[in-house]
């Protein structure tokens, strides 16, 4: 059941955690407060890499710009200090599905945040996503589609259908379709059933 489908915008914030283990606090605006993940290995840099993110409590928004130790015996004691912070645009926000592009110092791009499955409802994965022409690049080259076939369907020249095709295997970090196929599989981007575009 969708929550949120309408484009929205709002504050967000990573805050560095050194609590009983290192992890980092991943934060969205959203409904007055901060609906908060914890990520123990951080925001993924490249695309195809899931990074597990454990929702928490929701935090007041006063709690974003905070930097400083937590004591001992409370609720998420140790030191914070905030390690980027910006906005987002929403882009869709469902029971499962959360998917944002960030606007920060140090982080920007398309993300999403998807459950993990429904028996573990505060698991989530925390994934990068591709640009909007490189996403349909990828998706086409997965359906079985040649670089001619695709420059023809998305009405571009070949030249530049080689480009962001190069750049798809380079952020994905592959090397052959093959390697691009398993890795979508495994991050959930899967193609739909293509329909060529009329004339």
């Amino acid at each position: 059941m969708q929550i949120m489908a309408a484009l929205n915008s709002g504050r967000f914030v990573i805050q560095e955690h050194y609590a009983r283990s290192h992890h980092f606090d991943f934060r969205l605006e959203k409904d007055g407060v901060f609906k908060s993940w914890a990520v123990p290995k951080g925001v993924p840099e490249k695309p195809g890499v899931k990074r597990l993110a454990v929702q928490v409590e929701d935090h007041d928004l006063e709690f974003g710009t905070f930097q400083g130790t937590i004591p001992e015996r409370e609720y998420g004691a140790g030191s914070i200090t905030v390690w980027d912070q910006g906005t987002y645009e929403l882009e869709k926000w469902t029971a499962d599905s959360i998917a944002f592009r960030l606007h920060g110092s140090r982080v920007s791009g398309r993300f999403s945040l998807v459950r993990f499955k429904e028996s573990e409802t505060l698991s989530w994965f925390l994934m990068k996503q591709l640009t909007p022409r490189e996403f349909e690049v990828l998706r086409l080259v997965i359906a079985g589609l040649l670089n001619k076939q695709i420059a023809a369907e998305l009405r571009i020249k070949l030249r530049t259908i080689k480009t962001h095709r190069g750049r798809v295997m380079q952020k994905m970090g592959v090397v052959s379709v093959a390697e691009l196929v398993r890795l979508s599989q495994k991050a959930s981007v899967v193609p739909t059933t293509h329909r060529p575009k009329g004339p």
